[in-house]
């Protein structure tokens, strides 16, 4: 069945329907949304404080090989005191900042994490045993076993690490950024895309109210405003103004009952046509055709026949004539006043067919 030959409520609840299908979209949308920009955020995150890290580190690299180098240079063991503690806390710094480090670490970032790992372990071995020989036997022969045994080869690639490192974790914050850009993009585009549609259906169901509801009801309320208006001059100017004002409302109420509760239905089914009160046999429904509204108002008045079934409402413009082949009833055609003739003359097509097919 298609869509014109829905009726009202019908349209109106697929549209309330794909309204709320896209408002769950919509909410899907932002959820997902929400969840992806969330890990992404964390991805970044990572990516950061793995670039801290190595700046942490290189930092106390650095820091480790000053106080070496003051111990070492220092003329006694009590001139070597603050040098062996700053060099014991910057080692023992190094130790908390990979081990904070490695809570961190992705599985993009374990290779080269590995080998640094590896060399940085390498270098911090030297400081306690430079420490231990400066406390025994004095900064002179610490000085002469660092010249010997300081880890040079390690120390070089370990700054080689630390710069591979900081690309690497450069190259995936950038990477990430630019997912989390996009995502932003995407995510924008499909919500714009979902809210239009959104205003699309509302603005249809707009359409559908105003010219299958509004404007009837407008029609109504024009004759209410008219008949109660004209009674209520009449009483008040004849009894009073609160007798008009009461008159009013009262005539006001009546009048629209009385449209709205006596407006015919018109209504196809497998065996007859319905329009108010009348009953047409299928079987004797002859040509039919839709007749626009000028030719409406015509038939309906100066060129009305007489001896025709007029089914028909002042604020509805269209209407439907339908030619009745039955010999025995006096009534050569009906019009029927309708808001929808195309849908009305399909149902009657569709059902004819049906009712021949049938016999």
């Amino acid at each position: 069945m298609t869509l014109p030959k829905l009726s009202i409520a019908a349209k109106l609840y697929v549209i309330f329907a794909l309204m709320a299908a896209t408002t769950l979209a919509l909410s899907t949308v932002a959820v997902h949304n929400a969840r992806q920009h969330a890990a992404l955020t964390q991805e970044f995150e990572s990516a950061n404080k793995g670039s801290l890290n190595v700046e942490r580190v290189n930092g106390l690299i650095y820091a480790v090989q000053s106080a070496a180098r003051g111990v070492v240079m220092s003329p006694d063991a009590k001139a070597a005191g603050p040098y062996l503690a700053d060099l014991n806390k910057f080692n023992n710094a190094i130790d908390a900042v990979i081990s904070d480090w490695q809570t961190s670490v992705r599985a993009e970032d374990t290779q080269y994490f590995h080998e640094f790992s590896i060399r940085i372990s390498d270098f911090q071995n030297f400081a306690p045993e430079l420490a231990r020989i400066a406390t025994e036997s004095g900064p002179g022969e610490a000085r002469g076993w660092a010249e010997k045994n300081f880890p040079t080869d390690t120390r070089n690639q370990l700054t080689r690490d630390l710069e591979r490192l900081s690309r690497h974790y450069a190259d995936r914050a950038a990477q990430t950024y630019a997912q989390m850009s996009d995502s932003i993009a995407r995510t924008g585009l499909l919500l714009s895309v979902l809210a239009a549609f959104a205003v699309m259906l509302a603005v249809f169901g707009a359409l559908i109210i105003s010219r299958s509801v509004a404007r009837p009801i407008g029609a109504i309320t024009r004759v209410t405003e008219a008949v109660a208006a004209t009674l209520g001059l009449a009483y008040g100017y004849a009894v009073g103004l609160a007798v008009g004002v009461l008159t009013t409302v009262v005539a006001c109420g009546l009048v629209a009952w009385l449209l709205l509760g006596t407006s015919p239905v018109v209504r196809v089914d497998d065996r007859v046509l319905r329009a108010g009160r009348a009953r047409l046999p299928l079987g004797y429904v002859g040509r039919r055709a839709v007749v626009s509204p000028a030719d409406t108002t015509r038939l309906r008045g100066r060129d009305a026949d007489p001896s025709a079934y007029l089914c028909v409402r002042s604020y509805v413009r269209a209407s439907v004539m339908v030619e009745v082949t039955d010999p025995q009833d006096p009534h050569p055609y009906w019009l029927v006043s309708t808001r929808r003739p195309e849908a009305l003359l399909a149902a009657l097509d569709e059902a004819t067919a049906s009712a021949s097919a049938d016999r």
